[in-house]
């Protein structure tokens, strides 16, 4: 196992990420402020509720399209040129699956979608976590994007079966590994 250079703690009121001596990270600071804190999903869904730390939707539902965050949050950073980004949605729910490999993430920016393959993980009995990496910049000409933004969750599941979606926790960090969920240091520092 490589050397580590530095670890992912708060100093002197500042992050500071893990990486090996090669460069690669390990655990990566959340760049998306407010994570831990109640948002809605919606736009091509009924909008979610917050039930118990989660954005919550009965189902069965039908004509799903595309999902976003919704107020009282919506998830907007502005990306760095050349940097590789990992965005992680972790959710849950007993919908039938169809095909893990439909879902996408858009990295949406200036009213530009940027449709991205996205990698959906089993974790457990209905747990799953969507996975999209891509390196900026996208189509858009403005840096300023919307995150979290889920195409093709309906062709992944038929939503018209299972009773319930719920989504967790949500994650924005540099590199190309998807990370153990954390809130952003400055989320934690209020």
């Amino acid at each position: 196992m490589a050397d580590i250079t530095h670890g992912t703690w708060i100093k002197d009121g500042k992050a500071v990420d893990k990486v090996f001596s090669d460069g690669r990270q390990i655990y990566g600071r959340n760049l998306a402020s407010g994570t831990n804190q109640e948002y809605a999903m919606g736009f091509g869904i009924p909008n979610t509720t917050w039930e118990y730390g989660y954005a919550y939707l009965k189902l069965p539902i039908t004509n799903v399209g595309e999902i976003l965050p919704q107020d009282p949050h919506g998830f907007w950073y502005t990306l760095t040129k050349g940097t590789t980004y990992t965005q992680t949605i972790w959710f849950e729910t007993d919908a039938t699956v169809k095909d893990l490999s439909a879902a996408q993430i858009t990295w949406f920016s200036k009213w530009v979608h940027d449709y991205q393959p996205a990698t959906v993980q089993k974790l457990g009995q209905n747990s799953y976590k969507l996975v999209s990496t891509y390196t900026w910049p996208g189509k858009g000409d403005n840096n300023s994007v919307r995150l979290f933004d889920i195409g093709g969750l309906g062709k992944a599941f038929d939503l018209n079966t299972g009773t319930y979606l719920k989504f967790g926790k949500l994650k924005l960090e540099k590199g190309d590994i998807s990370t153990p969920y954390s809130p952003a240091p400055e989320d934690i520092l209020k």
